[in-house]
């Protein structure tokens, strides 16, 4: 069996690439699990920031800032009207007031989040979606402590779980997320696929789906093998991943189930 079987099923045979349409995470080390601060950035000479294994509201290590100074994380612009989740977790020694600002690539102001955290040595999760400026590229998120008490310690505020998640659809409207591509070459043995193709753009994680007329004798359909050689941008990898091959007998335009598949290693 093999090759000779599989070319007469080439002509129907397509393979569709899923971008990672799904949410990114924008913010790094936002629940400061590195154990240190990088890559935030402490605005200001002050040495006021520090990653403590104290408390924790995820993991082993939060963010930990005596007094009403800021740290801050820059990232590549994204539009406010793409962002989807923007939340924090907080805990302050003492109930008071903190500051969340949001910063964009124009000349105009910062969004500011004025918030009020009311009970002391308690966790809070605070969404602040709201203070997102949908019109505007969002490039830099500061989280800022409080001043309120007579000590050091009564001005203590901690951060974890910082996370800002933006749906980054890098294709035009009208241009479907799933976009066929042309195999070049495929065979098979009873346990794999070997598939080879070309990408018109690069994607960052793969779903496939075989779409097969006649799927040929010794190989079933649903979660297959397959090993994949794959090229974009001029640079050619081969991984293993799971696909679905699924039998459409004249009906390419079937609907199509998505698995997740391994992300190829550049």
């Amino acid at each position: 069996m093999g090759r000779n079987l599989l070319k007469i099923s080439i002509v129907v045979l397509s393979l569709l690439i899923a971008s990672a349409s799904a949410a990114e995470e924008v913010i790094q080390n936002g629940g400061f699990e590195s154990g240190e601060l990088f890559p935030w950035e402490e605005v200001g000479d002050h040495d006021a920031w520090t990653v403590t294994d104290s408390y924790a509201f995820e993991g082993a290590y939060s963010g930990l800032v005596r007094g009403a100074y800021q740290l801050a994380q820059s990232f590549e612009p994204r539009p406010g009207s793409n962002v989807e989740v923007f939340s924090i977790t907080v805990m302050t020694a003492l109930p008071a007031w903190i500051t969340v600002e949001v910063d964009y690539n124009d000349e105009r102001d910062p969004t500011r989040a004025n918030l009020f955290v009311p009970a002391a040595l308690q966790w809070q999760t605070l969404d602040l979606l709201e203070y997102i400026d949908p019109d505007r590229d969002v490039y830099r998120v500061a989280l800022s402590g409080h001043q309120n008490g007579d000590s050091p310690d009564d001005m203590r505020t901690w951060y974890d779980a910082v996370t800002i998640q933006n749906n980054r659809p890098d294709d035009d409207p009208e241009d479907p997320p799933y976009e066929p591509e042309e195999i070049e070459f495929i065979e098979a043995s009873t346990k794999r696929l070997n598939v080879r193709f070309n990408l018109k753009r690069p994607r960052t994680r793969l779903a496939i789906t075989l779409l097969a007329e006649e799927v040929p004798e010794g190989i079933e359909t649903g979660p297959v093998d397959i090993r994949v050689q794959l090229t974009q941008g001029g640079l050619t990898t081969e991984f293993d991943a799971t696909a679905e091959l699924v039998e459409v007998p004249h009906k390419k335009d079937h609907i199509i189930q998505f698995m997740d598949a391994d992300s190829a290693e550049q």
